[in-house]
């Protein structure tokens, strides 16, 4: 078991090098190099001062050779360290930040392209969600930490063989000192590593409740019902509290012994460098060393007890590291489980087919979906209706490959969808959620969800912007297509209405080129012209492709070639709207209490004079 441990140890940490060889390998020569060179200009600073001092005390006189010969290796020793401080310098404030940047933008990158390939239902696990958390907040700062302890290791080598080597020859005895100092402060150190680790484990969960609360305060999403419904700040500030303070016991059940381990290996220290320099100074004064031994020697013992340390202390570095790494490794390493085997390619879909599909949400063994079974063609419009909570979300979800069925399938072109490419697919679908989301980039960007290329690019997005009526909007922005969008980064950021967002949304579903159009809740910003005058827009889009929309509002799909009605995970009826109301079931109840509904609005505003 701790060989294979050992061995999954030095396995992760050899991966996570890996990565920086991988995007600039340059780094880890340059840092080793550098601490190789200070290495050398430690011990060689160390033996000139016990030349000196030696030389110094001997009271012997000097001639112009010995003068000579002194100040030239003072003078090769100082230009050595020169370079070696102007080389450090440089490589710390210019090479290093800028190779740890180029690390962190590739790496995060890896990790915005995993997150992108993960199926959704990860984000709602929130074991995986953990560890993604993990893995994004330490990913780069782990692998230079890796890269820091193997620099570590060659320095503490370096030093322990020079060292080692002086005692020896000089003064043997010493190695005891070394050796309980070395003893005490390793043992602390065991025991300090597991404590930390336990300690970033515990307080990790805490500090995420903190931190969604803050953000809750500055995103903009929420600003608009924090500040009308202030009673929800209570609730917030509350759960805020609440992480605070357990943070807070945290800190001071870990903090006591963190104190307690902290003086442990003080004092071990202190007592070893007390018996150095009373064993030492004794020797001195019997005359049985020179005063530039006792410098060295005592220098010498704390600095081998220091290597030696650093040395030893490789071993739960690298089980430190491990840990963290393993959380990067099993997220960069995971494979998708939604549609992974196909290999054929869809470049149209002409009929989209579900047979007897069922779906459950991981870990809760409760099916969302039960036996849905349903069918669209090019050409025509198919509307799904139903309750809230009905499953029409769900199914949305699946129909574009987010979720795969549970049991059931899900075909193509009469072909099973897992035959094809995930990538493929669903690049044929144009998508409009109900809580689409708008990105701090141009307004251009926002349309085409891409950079934009060129002229071609630039009258695309125009027309798109004319067809679903926005156009004179953006026209009348002094940036035009080049406005940004929120105003994450600046006060100059453009904000849309929600009936204006929903537009743009359209105008996202204008430019892609697709086959399969799936619109969730299209409309359910705007008012009731608006929204009709957007359902004559999306018609417009659906011609020729496959189209199905998901709607609350049952007055837009009256003339929908197909209505499938949902009620708790089950389609419980289908055909067109006047067969349904001549069935007198579900739909004819929701379309009579809609009509009800709008024609009370509409005599409550003729009351106002409105």
């Amino acid at each position: 078991m701790k060989k294979r441990q050992s061995q999954r140890i030095l396995s992760n940490n050899r991966y996570m090098l890996s990565y920086i060889h991988r995007f600039c390998h340059s780094h880890i020569y340059l840092t080793l190099a550098t601490t190789l060179l200070g290495s050398v200009s430690n011990i060689a600073g160390l033996l000139m001062s016990r030349y000196l001092i030696n030389l110094l005390s001997s009271r012997q006189e000097w001639n112009t050779a010995q003068i000579s010969r002194i100040f030239g290796l003072l003078a090769a020793l100082a230009l050595y360290q020169l370079i070696v401080m102007w080389l450090g310098h440089y490589l710390n404030q210019v090479i290093i930040p800028k190779n740890t940047q180029v690390i962190y933008q590739r790496m995060q990158e890896e990790l915005f392209e995993k997150a992108a390939q993960v199926e959704l239902s990860c984000y709602e696990d929130a074991e995986f969600y953990h560890r993604f958390s993990l893995a994004m907040q330490q990913a780069d700062s782990r692998a230079l930490a890796v890269l820091n302890t193997l620099n570590a290791l060659l320095a503490a080598f370096f030093g322990i063989g020079t060292l080692l080597t002086l005692l020896v020859g000089i003064q043997p005895f010493l190695l005891l000192f070394v050796l309980f100092q070395v003893a005490v402060t390793f043992l602390v150190n065991l025991r300090m590593v597991k404590k930390q680790h336990e300690w970033m484990e515990q307080r990790l969960p805490h500090q995420r409740k903190a931190e969604y609360v803050r953000r809750v305060y500055y995103l903009q999403n929420y600003a608009k019902e924090v500040r009308l419904y202030r009673s929800v700040q209570r609730v917030l500030k509350e759960k805020f509290e609440a992480s605070v303070k357990s943070l807070q016991e945290l800190i001071r059940s870990y903090g006591k012994q963190f104190t307690w381990l902290s003086g442990l290996q003080g004092s071990g220290g202190i007592l070893s460098n007390t018996l150095t320099i009373f064993y030492l100074a004794g020797r001195t004064l019997r005359g049985k060393l020179l005063l530039g031994d006792f410098v060295i020697l005592n220098s010498s013992v704390q600095q081998l007890s220091s290597n030696i340390l650093t040395f030893l202390n490789i071993v739960p570095q690298l089980y430190e590291h491990s840990i963290y790494i393993e959380h990067f490794r099993e997220f960069i390493e995971y494979q998708p489980k939604v549609y992974q085997t196909g290999t054929k390619d869809l470049e149209t879909v002409t009929d989209v087919t579900l047979k007897q599909v069922s779906f459950a949400y991981p870990n809760t063994g409760k099916s969302v979906l039960k036996e849905i079974s349903l069918s669209l063609h090019k050409g025509e419009l198919v509307a799904v209706v139903g309750r809230n909570g009905a499953g029409k979300t769900t199914l949305v979800k699946l129909l574009s490959g987010l979720y795969e069925p549970t049991e059931g399938e899900l075909f193509f072109n009469g072909q099973k969808a897992g035959s094809y490419r995930l990538e493929s697919w669903q690049g044929q679908i144009g998508m409009m959620f109900q809580d689409y989301q708008v990105y701090a980039v141009s307004v251009a960007e926002n349309v085409l969800m891409r950079p934009l290329q060129g002229d071609g690019d630039i009258r695309l997005v125009w027309e798109a912007l004319r067809f679903c009526g926005l156009a004179e909007k953006i026209e009348s922005l002094p940036e035009g297509l080049s406005s940004v969008m929120t105003r994450e980064f600046g006060n100059e950021g453009v904000f849309l209405s929600g009936g204006e967002l929903q537009k743009l949304a359209l105008a996202r579903l204008y430019v892609r080129a697709c086959s399969l159009l799936i619109l969730d809740e299209p409309s359910s910003a705007l008012d009731p012209l608006a929204e009709a005058e957007v359902f004559r827009k999306m018609r417009e889009l659906a011609k020729e492709r496959c189209a199905i929309f998901i709607s609350h509002r049952l007055s837009n799909i009256q003339d929908m070639d197909r209505i499938y009605v949902m009620e708790e995970g089950r389609i419980v009826e289908n055909g067109t709207h006047t067969k349904l109301m001549k069935q007198n079931g579900i739909y004819a109840k929701m379309y009579r209490e809609q009509n009800r509904h709008y024609q009370n609005e509409q005599e409550h505003f003729a009351v106002k004079g409105l």
